[in-house]
């Protein structure tokens, strides 16, 4: 597994690690502002997508 490959899957554990989290705190306080922690996790996931693309570009 090439280094790319190992930062990527370590993003990805981390963004569902995180949402999983997420989800549950906001599941114990109802109303919560979820627009912070949707732009986190999209941010998250357009670095993830980058490091995709860039790998292939470079593949």
């Amino acid at each position: 597994m090439n280094p790319d490959l190992e930062t990527v899957n370590s993003l990805i554990l981390d963004l569902i690690r995180q949402a999983l989290l997420d989800g549950a705190a906001m599941q114990k306080t109802p109303g919560a502002d979820v627009s912070e922690t949707m732009r986190d996790l999209n941010e998250r996931r357009l670095t993830i997508l980058q490091l995709i693309d860039a790998d292939r570009a470079a593949g």
